[in-house]
């Protein structure tokens, strides 16, 4: 039992790297999210809404007759407009407690 946990655990490791290293929609969530960079909370939400205007843009498309395989598209720009979407308030968390530590030790 532990040896499949343990194995899960690596295949899931593996999978988190190959992402991070290929996607750059990961990688550029990845750098949002570090220390230097939360001040680009703003920008969260113009990628977000750039997503959400590319999936509209996609779905019209679509409605004009263009081939089925956009709902892909749609999806995708939809799922990562959603991510960003919700980055936004999470540096801002990130952001206040960063600035509440500093006050206080320091």
């Amino acid at each position: 039992m532990i040896l499949v946990i343990y194995m899960l655990w690596r295949v899931s490791t593996i999978v988190s790297r190959w992402l991070q290293q290929w996607m750059p929609w990961n990688r550029a969530i990845t750098h949002i999210r570090a220390r230097h960079s939360l001040g680009w909370v703003f920008g969260t939400q113009a990628v977000a809404a750039t997503c959400f205007l590319l999936g509209h843009l996609a779905d019209q498309a679509i409605r004009g007759g263009a081939t089925g395989w956009l709902h892909l598209v749609v999806m995708f720009f939809c799922w990562q407009g959603l991510r960003f979407m919700w980055l936004g308030p999470i540096c801002l968390r990130l952001l206040a407690r960063q600035h509440w530590n500093t006050r206080r030790h320091g």
